[in-house]
């Protein structure tokens, strides 16, 4: 099958083709029980795309994919946060006795490590590069 005629089958689909390229394209369909197939397959396909592309992708697509993958995402989240979870705990605790101890005072303050700053402390540039 000649490449050129297969192209304007191809185009003819979806555009108009100038009159001489009609003609040409008409006189090899007439000509050739293969191209005449070939149009009817390549019809066939877009037909069958057509249907199919209307249900793939609809609203909430995301949501069954999801549900498909991970049937409880709550269930297998909490499964594996648990052991980090419970790293966490221990490490702010760790944070807060160091905290403590540092201070010499049981306060809220000096347990999550919160500094008492007046306002001229806190618009004074050399207190930071003390503190630093």
């Amino acid at each position: 099958m000649d490449r050129h005629i297969k192209d304007l089958l191809i185009r003819s689909l979806d555009n108009t083709l100038s009159d001489r390229q009609e003609s040409e394209l008409k006189a090899a369909l007439d000509g050739s029980a293969e191209l005449r197939a070939e149009k009817e397959h390549l019809l066939q396909m877009r037909s069958d795309l057509a249907k199919s592309r209307g249900s793939s992708f609809n609203e909430g697509f995301t949501d069954r994919v999801m549900a498909r993958l991970y049937p409880d995402f709550s269930r297998e989240l909490i499964h594996y946060f648990r052991p980090v979870a419970a790293a966490a705990i221990l490490l702010i605790l760790v944070l807060v006795s160091i905290n403590l101890i540092s201070t010499g005072q049981v306060t809220i303050g000096n347990a999550l490590g919160i500094m008492e700053v007046s306002p001229e402390e806190a618009f004074n540039p050399i207190v930071d590069l003390i503190r630093e």
